[in-house]
């Protein structure tokens, strides 16, 4: 749904979903539900299919006047810091002006948003409730802040990216059930 929108506005940009960050400080992964790649900018958008009422506070959100949760930017703020430094690696021409930002979707149509952000937002790391607010933000993201990558840089970032995800062949001699731990000679 989200690559055929974002082909409809006639925006440049990728989409990899389920997307494995890894952090070679912590040897963890960090999974991403959706990394938007744009001309304005790198987007991990962690989308919550929660139903009722869902009020956004500081640190812990609200639901249903009964249960908190942990605000989900909380963890996408890591993920975008890891995401940045593999983006400025891969590009580090852009490494002073590239944004990689947190944006939290509430995808259940029914869910009532206390505190949801405007797709006019000038604040980092909004919430919305709809995917025609997501839009909205990106396009006026277009409009008013311009291009921060080319398109160029788009593709080469968006094939990185990818890249990493790819499990690479074993280099050498291969045998089933062994571990080769030292190779001699050929």
């Amino acid at each position: 749904i989200i690559n055929e929108r974002i082909r409809r506005l006639g925006l440049i940009g990728h989409i990899l979903s389920n997307y494995w960050i890894y952090d070679p400080i912590s040897n963890d992964y960090y999974e991403c539900d959706i990394v938007l790649i744009t001309i304005t900018g790198v987007y991990i958008i962690e989308l919550k299919h929660w139903t009722g009422k869902v009020e956004i506070r500081p640190n812990r959100w609200r639901i249903n006047n009964t249960r908190f949760r942990k605000d989900p930017h909380l963890n996408n703020a890591f993920k975008c810091r890891v995401l940045k430094g593999l983006c400025t690696r891969i590009l580090p021409a852009c490494a002073d002006r590239l944004r990689v930002e947190s944006i939290v979707l509430l995808t259940n149509p029914e869910v009532e948003c206390i505190g949801k952000s405007s797709p006019k937002t000038d604040k980092h790391n909004p919430t919305f409730d709809s995917f025609d607010d997501l839009f909205a933000y990106l396009r006026y993201r277009e409009k008013h802040y311009g291009n921060i990558l080319t398109n160029f840089q788009v593709e080469a970032l968006y094939k990185e990216l990818l890249k990493l995800q790819e499990e690479r062949p074993i280099s050498g001699y291969n045998f089933p059930g062994y571990e080769v731990v030292e190779k001699l000679t050929e």
